[in-house]
């Protein structure tokens, strides 16, 4: 009786024995799988991400204007809102075309290592619009974005909304400066610069409650207008403004500086006034056995000038 009661209390610790190891055993047949899958997606986005950046690094190789011309040269325009759109593919050579018409780009997407189009469902994308207000442009601190209004010639509507957000510290502030000259040479270069003055510098600090109280960004001062972060609210820049046209001085550039943290700045330009000073959105995108992903650089139309020397010092007063 006790050798059969033994037999019976042996069988069902095997079958124990049996049940966990199986449960181990899809266990980390299921991690494994995991685990494999989990590497394969990482692996697929990180050449999706160098495909993208390799594709910007070509077009970037050349002027936007000689992209942008090319482009249109074949029925297609920017001013689709949805911008235009070109695609590359085991039967598409869209990009290709593209970068083989310019001079001196060595074209090279159809023979890649990583994400190979001759692998189905592989594919890579660019898109290439104007930016619009909803599109902002990073400033970091210290830095400045301009609107080099000068030679660039102006129909009559030309006010400009401009929108500013935060982007990280919350202290941040910016500051929009204008610069007037007159006397252009046959060159396009001013002769002479007005002299600053106070009122050509506007100066904004991020702000909900309405009031500028950030000491470590402001310095105490009171020349400070508040601004809120609510993404809604907005500044007009008139690209045609004759504050100064009894002396003969015309707007010669807008300059926007970030202070105290990076600050974004997005901005629309009516199509009556000009299209020269717009922003150019690009994006591409390779699509990577099923995973996508992208990157995006925005590029002035109308190159901005390196300045040899172009400090501000505030004391958040006004006049030093």
């Amino acid at each position: 009786m006790k050798k059969e009661t033994y037999s019976a209390q042996a069988l069902a610790i095997a079958m124990v024995v049996l049940v966990v190891s199986s449960i181990l055993a899809i266990s980390i047949y299921s991690r494994v799988s995991k685990d494999k899958t989990l590497s394969l997606d990482e692996r697929n986005s990180a050449e999706a991400l160098e495909v993208s950046d390799l594709i910007l690094n070509y077009l970037t190789a050349a002027p936007i204007d000689s992209t942008i011309e090319t482009i249109e040269g074949t029925g297609q325009s920017l001013n689709d809102p949805t911008g235009i759109t070109l695609t590359e593919s085991a039967s598409k050579t869209e990009i290709s075309d593209l970068l083989d018409s310019f001079q001196g780009v060595t074209n090279s997407l159809d023979n890649l290592s990583i994400c190979p189009l001759n692998v189905s469902d592989n594919t890579y994308s660019l898109n290439i619009r104007k930016a619009d207000l909803d599109t902002y442009f990073e400033v970091r601190p210290g830095q400045i974005m301009a609107l080099p209004i000068k030679n660039t010639p102006l129909g009559e509507d030309c006010n400009t909304t401009l929108k500013a957000t935060v982007r990280g510290d919350s202290g941040a502030a910016f500051s929009i400066t204008y610069i007037y000259a007159k006397g252009y040479n046959t060159e396009g270069f001013a002769t002479y610069y007005k002299p600053y003055s106070e009122d050509d510098v506007l100066n904004y600090c991020f702000a909900s409650s309405g009031i500028c109280n950030n000491e470590a960004t402001l310095g105490g001062g009171l020349n400070w207008v508040a601004f809120p972060d609510d993404n809604s609210t907005s500044l007009n820049i008139d690209l045609n403004d004759d504050t100064y046209v009894s002396d003969d001085y015309v707007l010669d550039e807008v300059k926007i500086t970030a202070i105290g943290g990076t600050v974004g700045i997005s901005y629309s330009i009516p199509t009556a006034c000009t299209e020269e000073l717009n922003m150019i959105n690009i994006q591409a995108g390779a699509n990577c056995s099923g995973t996508y992903r992208g990157k995006s650089v925005l590029i002035p139309k109308k190159q901005w000038e390196v300045p040899i020397f172009n400090y501000v010092l505030f004391n958040g007063e006004g006049t030093l």
